[in-house]
């Protein structure tokens, strides 16, 4: 046998036994490079939604903005019309709501005058965040 035909036949052995190795070991982490991938965090923007026509008809005086994340508009605009009514039940247009509504919790910030107070309202639900303004004339 000449040594050309003897590395020939060596790495004709090699070869498949290394393709094999690679494809069982491929097949072996597969499952878990999708858990891995899955673990990581994914960024969530928040969206605005169009308030546009209902600026007056949500229940404050007027309602400025609104932007959710990791909820749909929709819920947003119940949410400030629930809050509305929690509030006026709770002590009229300087009411505050401090109940749960839909299993979301309040928190609201507010800058007032002699006439008139903004108000900032965040409301959250686990990972779900629904933030609005609106103004309030007293």
């Amino acid at each position: 046998m000449t040594r050309g035909s003897v590395n020939l036949h060596r790495i004709q052995r090699f070869v498949p036994a290394t393709i094999v190795g690679v494809l069982i070991g491929v097949l072996f982490w597969l499952p878990f490079a999708g858990a891995v991938a899955s673990a990581r965090p994914v960024a969530r923007t928040a969206k605005n939604c169009s308030l546009a026509g209902e600026y007056t008809r949500l229940g404050p005086t007027y309602v400025e903005r609104l932007s959710v994340s990791r909820t749909n508009c929709s819920i947003g605009v119940s949410l400030i019309r629930a809050y509305n009514a929690c509030r006026l039940k709770a002590g009229g247009p300087k009411g505050r709501c401090t109940s749960k509504i839909h299993g979301f919790r309040f928190s609201e910030k507010r800058d007032s005058s002699a006439v008139q107070f903004v108000a900032l309202v965040r409301a959250t639900k686990g990972h779900a965040v629904v933030t609005f303004t609106y103004s309030e004339n007293v």
